[in-house]
């Protein structure tokens, strides 16, 4: 019985001190919300606020990192090629705090977009965002482009 007990109580003390490491809701998920908000507005004065002044950005790269600066001035190029584009419904928000106690947002989200040549493409885009202190400090983008640079080449073969 006291062998019994014993287990019980070094059970009950490693389940009560595990800490919990996924979210759905969280600071920072709102954080990441906010960004993609200010993305849809083209408020890039917004959107480069929610960024530490030292943050550094991929996209579909591991290697070549952006400053705030470089980054915004690529989204303000890839939507210049845009009539509209659109988060889709669903998009999944996961916050996660790594052994390390990094907090990172994990971002799944369909993209949708109207070329200027009124094509209409939707890809899938994974973002992975770490936050400290209330701001994105590194953040990795992950898109298959080959839709949008396809039906903008096709626009452009008969020229």
């Amino acid at each position: 019985m006291k062998k019994v007990c014993v287990f019980l109580l070094l059970a009950f003390a490693f389940t009560a001190c595990q800490r919990k490491q996924y979210f759905t809701e969280s600071p920072e998920i709102d954080l990441v919300k906010k960004g993609a908000d200010s993305y849809l507005k083209a408020d890039w004065a917004a959107l480069s606020s929610l960024y530490a002044d030292t943050a550094k950005v991929i996209m579909n790269s591991w290697t070549k990192t952006m400053t705030v600066a470089e980054f915004i001035e690529a989204e303000k190029q890839g939507v210049a090629n845009y009539t509209s584009y659109k988060i889709e419904d669903g998009a999944i928000y996961e916050s996660v705090i790594t052994d390390k106690g990094e907090s990172w947002v994990h971002t799944w989200l369909g993209h949708t977009a109207t070329l200027k040549n009124g094509k209409t493409v939707t890809g899938v885009v994974h973002i992975a965002t770490q936050v400290l202190n209330g701001k994105v400090v590194f953040q990795v983008f992950v898109f298959d482009n080959l839709q949008t640079h396809l039906a903008m080449e096709d626009s452009t073969a008969g020229e």
